[in-house]
């Protein structure tokens, strides 16, 4: 059972986040004009990465790391082709004991995961293989127990999200007045819609039971893309900013229903940069802040309702949402600033509490439903 698309419709922070929420066993191999790899998922953690000439096995790893040279190689090679796996010669030998082993694959995973999210183009497969890890797990690269897909997920589109910051900024001077404009911030956006059905379609496919008649069923060639009518009821895409990541998981995970692209940004002028970069697209996103939203330090904005204000002068029509902390102390914006909706922000004992979890699904509808309403409402403001 495979399944197949493109990087365009569907992201790889996109993909690493379903495939980790559906918790499956498979290969998600991607290919783009700049580079080849593959990733060995096992019930949702990434256990092996490899790249195109990237290190073969753990030797050619420790060799690339500087950790070993010359006559320390020879003898591990020695010993591999004297009938002993990569991982039996690096532990016989004093290189690595057994944790540096883990360190130094963990770190190439995520350095490999990390130098994909460069790829913005390209197409992805998706092979489901319940069970062992297969083909992937020789070389002595397998980490135990693997990966947790969703930090990378949130650090791969920071990491994107930086690097194209100056790009943005450069298409934000070029196209500003354009991209502000009433015009054209109400035009449609269909490009938008076929990634959010593209992603519906991946993680309902991941979502559906297996059976042994399913798994030998032939499958679409392609994921299929954008349908009329009610196939996205939630179309604007979500940025949202809070300085803590495990409250952006939080948020993420709680808007996953609206079946719509959500960033979730640590830094409030990356998350602006990203914002700009729909604008220029004549695409209005829906904007979710925090009370502890950091300060802006490119524009000078210190809090989320100053940060509000900024984006409400340069596009009055822009829906904001605020996720209150009811603890913290209440800014007042500036008139026509105000955000169109609220919702209480869980607080940090109730994300990680296990008793809290019907507490967390409230907060997470409620969440949905300040979302939703703002959207409504937003339309409506001149």
């Amino acid at each position: 059972m495979s399944l197949v698309g493109n990087l365009e419709d569907l992201g790889l922070g996109e993909i690493l986040q379903i495939l980790s929420l559906s918790g499956k066993s498979g290969v998600l191999r991607l290919k783009s004009k700049t580079g080849e790899g593959r990733l060995l998922f096992q019930r949702g953690l990434i256990r092996s990465a490899q790249l195109r000439q990237g290190p073969v096995d753990l030797i050619d790893l420790i060799e690339r790391a500087g950790l070993a040279q010359g006559a320390a190689l020879e003898t591990l090679r020695t010993r591999v082709h004297g009938g002993a796996s990569v991982e039996e010669a690096v532990l016989a030998s004093d290189i690595l004991d057994a944790a540096g082993h883990e360190k130094l694959r963990r770190e190439h995973i995520e350095n490999a995961v990390l130098a994909m999210f460069s790829w913005n183009s390209g197409d992805f497969t998706f092979a489901i293989e319940d069970g062992a890890p297969g083909q992937m797990e020789s070389g002595g690269l397998l980490l135990t127990p693997g990966n947790n897909a969703q930090f990378l997920a949130l650090e791969g589109t920071r990491m994107s999200d930086e690097a194209g910051g100056v790009e943005a900024e450069q298409e934000l001077r070029a196209h500003e007045d354009a991209a502000c404009s009433p015009s054209g911030s109400d035009r449609e956006a269909p490009a938008a819609a076929e990634a959010v059905a593209s992603a519906a379609e991946f993680e309902a496919v991941l979502a559906e039971p297996e059976t042994e008649e399913q798994a030998s069923a032939a499958l679409p060639d392609a994921v299929p893309v954008a349908r009329g009518g009610d196939a996205a009821h939630f179309s604007a895409p979500v940025v949202a900013i809070d300085p803590e990541l495990p409250m952006l998981e939080w948020i993420k995970g709680s808007l996953e229903e609206l079946q719509t692209k959500v960033h979730v940004f640590q830094r409030s002028e990356q998350a602006i940069n990203r914002i700009r970069q729909y604008l220029t697209r004549a695409e209005r996103p829906l904007v979710l802040l925090s009370t502890e939203t950091p300060a802006d330090p490119v524009s000078g904005a210190a809090n989320w309702a100053e940060i509000s204000a900024r984006l409400r002068a340069q596009v009055p029509q822009l829906r904001v949402v605020l996720l209150a902390d009811p603890e913290a102390v209440m800014l007042q914006p500036p008139a026509g600033a105000e955000p169109d909706a609220r919702s209480e922000k869980p607080r940090p004992t109730t994300l990680f509490d296990p008793r809290a979890s019907e507490q967390r699904a409230a907060l997470a509808e409620a969440l949905r439903g300040a979302v939703r309403n703002a959207a409504q409402g937003g339309a409506s403001r001149p």
